[in-house]
């Protein structure tokens, strides 16, 4: 089933995911608590704002489904990639509305959905677990550059981001 996302909302979750990407990669050398607080003074309330506005686009059915554990996500090339990005990106130009799966949909609330509960812990987590929540927010970004190819905004970085972010 093919969710139909409105761009401001793709747009904002990559954003985000991208963001929170490069933070946890951080985290790998940096201090515990400093991510801890820059999760929960300036991200969480972004984050949960974007899981309650993915989960909205959800059908009422699907919206109490979870993605099991450890479950990689397997996403497929949809014909746009294909496209030069210069045609991409004039044919994604007037486009309001981009179909993702509901597997995929669901995969990114499961992964911003852990990323908030990884910022509440008390003790910063194993390396493993790090670097299997970068990767699941690594593959969010995949999912939706490849959903979206051509999309121009998705380039564009808030200036918020970066000067929130980590320094490695």
């Amino acid at each position: 089933m093919k969710i139909r996302l409105e761009k401001g909302l793709v747009v904002d979750a990559y954003h985000l995911c991208w963001d929170a990407e490069r933070s946890v990669d951080a985290l790998l050398l940096a201090d515990w608590q400093t991510f801890k607080r820059n999760y929960q003074e300036q991200r969480s309330p972004l984050a949960q704002g974007l899981l309650g506005r993915l989960r909205d686009s959800l059908p009422l059915a699907a919206r109490r489904a979870h993605w099991p554990k450890g479950r990689r996500i397997p996403f497929a090339l949809g014909w746009r990639r294909f496209l030069p990005p210069p045609l991409a990106q004039v044919l994604a130009r007037g486009k309001v509305l981009w179909p993702f799966p509901q597997r995929e949909v669901l995969f990114v609330i499961s992964t911003l959905r852990r990323l908030l509960d990884f910022a509440e812990r008390p003790a910063k987590p194993a390396m493993e677990e790090i670097v299997g929540l970068r990767q699941d927010l690594y593959a969010c970004e995949l999912v939706i550059r490849v959903r979206c190819w051509g999309l121009a905004e998705l380039e564009q970085m808030p200036a918020e981001y970066p000067s929130t972010r980590l320094a490695g």
